[in-house]
């Protein structure tokens, strides 16, 4: 699973869309905050390895991200699910032209890594890894479409308000 694809990620982030103060750095001055909520990505095709990443940005400044995809057959793992998630907080910066967020992954809930139901047993289990998001990122807001840049990704990843 490549890091980069798993940010844009990352994370089984369910909360509902609550406001923000109207000091983020992200509202525009507006009141409320346009990352908070829960976003999703189909990172590759449900006939490849179905990755998908689910994001979720709280309004106390904390988030969620999971990434989620099913090993091919040829894999080392064929059959596993791999959920992989991390939690932590964020910063937003910049300004309208160029929006940033910042993800410090908290180190005991974050790079969590559970394999299940493989086609061999043996294979499931849970593991600790790096976290998938950390450091700086770039990222716009356009209606209902989040898009990341940066933070441990080399493409950037497009979101949909879930």
């Amino acid at each position: 699973m490549a890091r980069a694809t798993v940010l844009a990620v990352v994370a089984g982030l369910s909360c509902l869309v609550t406001a923000c103060s109207s000091s983020s750095a992200g509202s525009g001055g507006g009141g409320t905050d346009p990352l908070i909520g829960t976003w999703f990505s189909q990172v590759t095709p449900v006939s490849a390895d179905n990755q998908t990443a689910t994001l979720t940005f709280n309004a106390d400044k904390s988030y969620t991200a999971v990434h989620t995809q099913v090993d091919p057959a040829a894999s080392t793992t064929p059959g596993c699910t791999e959920t992989n998630s991390d939690r932590g907080t964020f910063a937003e910066g910049g300004s309208s032209g160029a929006l940033t967020v910042t993800f410090t992954p908290d180190p005991a809930a974050s790079g969590q890594l559970v394999k299940s139901g493989c086609t061999n047993a043996t294979d499931d289990g849970s593991s600790t890894g790096s976290p998938n998001l950390t450091g700086a990122s770039t990222y716009s807001v356009s209606g209902n479409t989040l898009t990341l840049q940066g933070a441990g990704t080399t493409d950037a990843t497009v979101f949909t308000r879930s």
